[in-house]
C-alpha cells in the first residue's frame, strides 16, 4: 500500500523545544512531498500564528487547524470548512480569564486575536521565550476583546492561558461539563475549547475523503490528547517519545522525542514499506 497522506502535529511534535523545525525533517518531509505525499500540518494554532519555519516546506496544499475547528487551503489561503463557536461561549470564556489576570486568544478567520491589556503580559521575562514569541509575532490586538461582538460571533476557537494550575484545571472542569463543547490542553495550563464535533480526528478523515486517500495509506504523529482522534483516524498513529502517557498507549507506535527528529526518524523506517 503507498503512502499517501501525512498528518503531523506541530507543538512539541515537528517543532523541536526551541520552536524550530530542524532541517533533516524537512529534507525527509520534502522528499515525501515531491513523491505526491500530502504532508497536513494539523495543529492547534490557527493558518496566522503557523511557525515561519513550515513554509520551507514547498507544496504543502492543505492545513488541519485549531483543533479541527477550521480546515485550510494553504495554497489559496481561505477555509475550505469551518465550525464555529457561540459568541456567548468565547465571551465567557474571556471574561474567566479577565478574572484571573491571565491571557486569552480567539482565533477566526485564519487569525489570532488578543486583549490589548495582556500584551504586557505575554510578555513578562518569567514566561517561556517561546511563549513570549508566539505572542508577539502574528497577533492583532484589540482593545476591550470581550465586547468585540462581531468578532467573537466569528470566532471558531479560544484557548485560555493561566498562570495558576488551579485556574487552569477548574476552567477546563467547568467548560468541559458542557457536551456541546470540547475543552483540551495541550501545553501547560492552557485549555483550548472547541465545538466537541470539531477535532483533528473527524476534520482529518473529512479531508481524507475529500482527497479520495484511505486510512491505510495515511500515518499521523502527535503528542498531547487533542491528537488522540487524529492518530485514531490514520492507518498508523504514532506517539512521539515526549507525548503524555495517554497518547503513547493510543498509539500504533512510539517514536523519538521532537528534539530528536522522531518524525524524520520514524519516516526514514518506514519509507520502504510504501
Amino acid at each position: 500500500m503507498k503512502l499517501r497522506l501525512i498528518a503531523v502535529d506541530m507543538d512539541g511534535t515537528l517543532l523541536n523545544g526551541k520552536n524550530e523545525i530542524a532541517s533533516n525533517t524537512i529534507e525527509v518531509l520534502q522528499r515525501m512531498i515531491d513523491r505526491g505525499v500530502y504532508v497536513i500540518p494539523s495543529t492547534g494554532r490557527c493558518p496566522g500564528v503557523l511557525p515561519k519555519d513550515l513554509f520551507r516546506l514547498k507544496g504543502l496544499s492543505y492545513a488541519v487547524a485549531e483543533n479541527g475547528a477550521l480546515v485550510w487551503n494553504l495554497k489559496e489561503q481561505k477555509a475550505v470548512w469551518r465550525i464555529g463557536l457561540p459568541a456567548t461561549v468565547v465571551k465567557e470564556a474571556i471574561e474567566m480569564t479577565d478574572r484571573c489576570r491571565s491571557c486569552s486568544e480567539v482565533f477566526a478567520d485564519g487569525l489570532a486575536y488578543s486583549d490589548s491589556r495582556v500584551r504586557e503580559w505575554a510578555g513578562r521575562p518569567w514566561h517561556d521565550e517561546n511563549f513570549i514569541r508566539y505572542f508577539q509575532e502574528n497577533h492583532q490586538w484589540v482593545d476591550h476583546l470581550s465586547e468585540q461582538t462581531e468578532l467573537l460571533s466569528r470566532a471558531e476557537k479560544v484557548n485560555l492561558y493561566f498562570e495558576r494550575g488551579e485556574d487552569g484545571r477548574e476552567a477546563k472542569a467547568y467548560f468541559g461539563r458542557n457536551p456541546s463543547l470540547s475543552a483540551l490542553t495541550s501545553v501547560g495550563q492552557n485549555v483550548e475549547i472547541t465545538m466537541a464535533h470539531a477535532d483533528k480526528g473527524s476534520s482529518l478523515a473529512r479531508l481524507m475523503e475529500h482527497l479520495g486517500i484511505r486510512r491505510e495509506e495515511a500515518v499521523a504523529f502527535g503528542d498531547q490528547e487533542n491528537d488522540l482522534g487524529m492518530l485514531k483516524t490514520a492507518g498508523i498513529g504514532v506517539a512521539m517519545g515526549n507525548a503524555v502517557d495517554a497518547v503513547k498507549l493510543a498509539a500504533d507506535a512510539v517514536t523519538l522525542t521532537n528534539d530528536e527528529q522522531g518524525v524524520a526518524c520514524f519516516l526514514k523506517k518506514i519509507e520502504k514499506w510504501f
